[in-house]
């Protein structure tokens, strides 16, 4: 509910729909034979203020998805308080790969061998040893539309080792 141009969340409100999404994944992990410890729940929040994050956060959510670069650097200096992982969940163009790899803890969206190796050059530029965690968005269709995203599966094995490929020159 808005109140002026503050934004008021109720807290409880976000943890009873907490506890029913828990309920469902852990019905769902259940039926497929799985701990629902194994399983992470990211609560998608972009275009939300950092308030409502805020919120989500104190009602027990940890993990965080923002679809671009930029919105999260305008929310991340009121949030940077919060022990909570960053996923970046929307489309990384390559020239915003540095600057993602200095702000989230996960990229979850890399549909490119060529952005993995750009995004792990550049994590070992802001964070050393700390390692970036992506995955790999996998074409599963054989046949390839122009909007699809993703690696087709034959060449999957080559983004597997990144780091290896990343240290080989080139000719």
């Amino acid at each position: 509910m808005r109140v002026g141009n503050e934004f008021m969340v109720e807290i409880q409100q976000i943890r009873d729909s907490l506890s029913r999404v828990h309920e469902h994944i852990a019905a769902a992990a259940q039926r497929a034979g799985r701990r629902s410890e194994e399983i992470t729940l990211i609560g998608v929040s972009k275009t939300h203020p950092a308030e409502a994050i805020r919120a989500a956060y104190e009602a027990g959510l940890r993990h965080f998805g923002e679809n671009r670069v930029q919105e999260w650097e305008g929310k991340r200096a009121a949030l940077a308080d919060l022990q909570a992982t960053w996923h970046l969940v929307g489309h990384l163009q390559s020239n915003k790969a540095a600057r993602a790899a200095g702000l989230f803890h996960s990229v979850d969206s890399v549909d490119d061998l060529g952005l993995a190796q750009r995004l792990e050059r550049a994590r070992a530029e802001v964070a050393g040893s700390q390692k970036l965690r992506v995955l790999l968005e996998l074409r599963v269709r054989r046949e390839w539309r122009s909007r699809s995203r993703g690696r087709a599966p034959r060449v999957a094995r080559e983004a597997r080792r990144p780091r290896e490929r990343a240290r080989t020159p080139r000719r």
